[in-house]
């Protein structure tokens, strides 16, 4: 019995009649990553359009057919200026992955706000999708921490200061909620970010998340200030017993929602 090949990359295109091909797609695993590059044959030579950085898991697994076909039709349809110089790796370090990870995150968030308000509205669909564009100002970060802080400023979303919310075990509880709820995200500031969505000090945050957590309602990693947390069961349990989703409404969504509504 023949054994498989053992293979982590490859190469796949369209036959193009004995020229060459227009768009060339390669993989490479760099396990547990897939990076995907493609190439567009212009006037002769290839010129990198794009790169793309995948989850694939421990093993090289085969591409499957459905993916690769619809790689080859993205390619097919991907536009660019072509006369700009090849993606290289003097490019890839001067892209700001972490602010634009944080900005992914605030979208997410922005989007679960938005679901959670119309959950009991009637909404009617006019496309199979969603969509909804933003304006992010993004540079490369600079080298020191209070000076990286500063960068990611922009991208908070400004409310009006809530002065109802304290340190209490009840009010604890409700910021341990919003900082789960942003972890979630992926977001790398989610004490932050719970503090903005509240309208609270960002040390009044890490106070209610300390104190969520030596009640058991929150979990913790176990390391030194790593960005982790769920509400344990007996969180949830407390969480529903608090009316937290009332709680959750009042301090987050109806100010945004009045905020959208310029009141």
């Amino acid at each position: 019995m023949a054994t498989a090949k053992k293979t982590n990359s490859g190469v796949v295109y369209l036959p193009a009649a004995g020229d060459a091909p227009r768009d060339v797609l390669t993989w490479h695993d760099q396990l547990p990553y897939r990076v995907w590059v493609h190439s567009r044959n212009v006037a002769g030579s290839y010129k990198q359009l794009a790169i793309e950085i995948a989850w694939q898991g421990d093993i090289s697994s085969p591409t499957p057919e459905a993916e690769i076909k619809l790689r080859l039709e993205m390619a097919k349809i991907r536009v660019g200026d072509l006369n700009s110089n090849n993606i290289n790796a003097t490019l890839l370090r001067s892209i700001p992955v972490g602010q634009i990870m944080e900005t992914h995150a605030l979208m997410l968030s922005k989007q679960s706000r938005k679901i959670e308000g119309k959950k009991n509205k009637r909404v009617s669909l006019v496309k199979a999708y969603e969509i909804e564009t933003y304006n992010f100002d993004l540079a490369p970060l600079p080298r020191t921490k209070s000076k990286i802080e500063e960068a990611f400023l922009p991208m908070i979303e400004p409310r009006p200061e809530n002065l109802e919310l304290r340190a209490t075990a009840q009010d604890s509880l409700l910021i341990a909620y919003v900082y789960a709820e942003q972890v979630k995200t992926g977001s790398r500031m989610a004490a932050v970010r719970a503090a903005n969505l509240l309208g609270i000090k960002v040390s009044l945050a890490y106070v209610g998340i300390r104190t969520a957590r030596k009640k058991g309602w929150l979990t913790s990693s176990g390391t030194n200030g790593e960005v982790s947390g769920e509400l344990t069961k007996e969180g949830l349990a407390e969480f529903k017993k608090i009316n937290g989703q009332s709680l959750y409404e009042k301090h987050v969504t109806e100010v945004f929602e009045k905020m959208k509504e310029g009141k």
